[in-house]
Formats: structure tokens, C-alpha cells, sequence
């Protein structure tokens, strides 16, 4: 990935969107096309980006995330974007939701949501 922001990033997080870059180019750009035309959720693709951490981004580590800066969000959305804004969307949204409630002071939400977004379980969206 070569956004704009990638120069403000840590090694480490510059390889974390090198793996993100490679799920984007290998699996959305080449099915962004086909998951519009079908009108459906790619609920394989996204639990695949769960699998690779993209699902738990700014979810504390406490949490079982990866506790990643804002920045990082922003530039891993700037790229994948560009393959395809609606699975970007979808998915940085389920890791938004999971994030707010890794926070929460109800411990139902800590405890079985959270999990549940960052795997791919439950896909979560707001307003």
C-alpha cells in the first residue's frame, strides 16, 4: 500500500498494511466487481480479514486486539478503499463497533460482543 500516509507510519505497521495490501489485491479487487453485481455482503471475505487482524485494529490489546493508532485505520482505509469502498466500509465499521465496546462498562459487551465482531461472528454497523 502507498497512500499518502504511509510515511508517518511505524516498520511495524507499514508491514501490517503490506499484509492488508495483499489480502485487498488477492481477494476484494478481485471480487468487488462480483459481490456488486450479486448485491450481497461477502460475509467469507470480511471473516477472512478477521483472520488477519483487520477486524480488531483499534480494539485495545487488553481486549484481544490490536491496539493500533488512528493512523493506521486511516491509511489502511485510504487503499483498500480504492479495490472497494463498500467492503472497506462494512468492515471498518465492525471494527469501529467492536473498538467502542471494548470500552464499554458492560461487561456483556466486553466479554461476548467484542469477540464476536473481531472474529467475524457478528458484523456490527452505526448510525
Amino acid at each position: 500500500m502507498g497512500g499518502f500516509l504511509r510515511s508517518a507510519l511505524t516498520v511495524e505497521e507499514a508491514a501490517f498494511l503490506d499484509r492488508a495490501a495483499a489480502f485487498t489485491a488477492n481477494t476484494v479487487a478481485q471480487h468487488a466487481n462480483e459481490w456488486e453485481r450479486a448485491r450481497r455482503q461477502p460475509v467469507e471475505a470480511l471473516r477472512e480479514a478477521a483472520s488477519l487482524g483487520l477486524l480488531r485494529l483499534e480494539t485495545p490489546k487488553e481486549q484481544g486486539g490490536l491496539g493500533h493508532r488512528y493512523l493506521v485505520k486511516l491509511a489502511l482505509c485510504e487503499e483498500m478503499s480504492r479495490a472497494d469502498m463498500a467492503f472497506t466500509f462494512s468492515m471498518v465499521n465492525t471494527q469501529n463497533v467492536a473498538a467502542r465496546l471494548a470500552v464499554s462498562p458492560v461487561a456483556q459487551h466486553r466479554e461476548e460482543h467484542v469477540p464476536a465482531l473481531m472474529s467475524g461472528a457478528l458484523f456490527g454497523a452505526t448510525a
